[in-house]
C-alpha cells in the first residue's frame, strides 16, 4: 500500500515532463548525471594508474607467451607459465577493482529505472532521432525512454570517462 502511494506520488512528479522536448531533456540530463556520478565514483574508488600498469604487464606477458608458442620455445614457455597463476590473480584483482563501483551504483540505478518506468511506459515516445536507427527488428526513429536513455548514456559516459581519466584505455 505504501509503495503504491509512493509510486503514484513519484509518477505525478514526472508527469509534467512526459511530453517532447521536456522528456528528451529530462532523460538526457538524468543520463548525464548518472554518467558523471559513476565516473566520479570510479575515480574515487579505482586506482587507474595501478590498473593500467597491471594491464600493461599482463599484455607484455601475454605477448611473450604468444611469441614463445609461435617459436615453439618450450623453455621460454615453461618459464612464462610459472608466472601464469600470478598473472591470472592480477587480472582477477583488476576485474574486481573495476566491478566494485558498479556494484555500489547498481541499486540507485535500479530504483531510478523503476521510477522512470512508472512515468514513461515503454510505448511513450520521449525523443525523435534525426535519422533511422538500425535495430535487430528493422529501423526506428521514435525512441522510448529506454532507447533514449541508452543512447544518451553512451553519448555522455564515454567522453566523461576520457575527461575524468576513468576510461579503461586511459586518457
Amino acid at each position: 500500500m505504501a509503495i503504491e502511494a509512493l509510486a503514484e506520488f513519484l509518477k505525478s512528479l514526472l508527469t509534467p515532463y512526459t511530453g517532447i522536448p521536456e522528456s528528451t531533456y529530462l532523460i538526457g540530463g538524468i543520463a548525464l548525471a548518472v554518467g558523471l556520478g559513476s565516473s566520479l565514483l570510479n575515480r574515487r574508488l579505482v586506482d587507474f594508474k595501478k590498473l593500467r600498469e597491471r594491464r600493461q604487464q599482463f599484455e607484455a606477458w601475454n605477448k611473450q607467451l604468444r611469441e614463445a608458442r609461435s617459436r615453439n620455445d618450450k623453455q621460454a614457455i615453461a618459464k612464462l607459465m610459472k608466472k601464469n597463476q600470478a598473472m591470472m590473480q592480477a587480472q582477477s584483482q583488476m576485474m574486481m577493482a573495476t566491478m566494485k563501483p558498479s556494484m555500489i551504483i547498481m541499486g540507485p540505478i535500479l530504483i531510478m529505472w523503476w521510477i522512470l518506468g512508472l512515468a514513461f511506459p515503454g510505448t511513450l515516445i520521449v525523443a525523435h532521432s534525426p535519422f533511422p536507427i538500425p535495430w535487430i527488428f528493422g529501423t526506428f526513429e521514435d525512441l522510448n525512454f529506454v532507447a533514449w536513455y541508452i543512447i544518451a548514456s553512451f553519448a555522455f559516459s564515454l567522453p566523461l570517462g576520457r575527461i575524468l581519466g576513468t576510461s579503461p584505455t586511459g586518457t
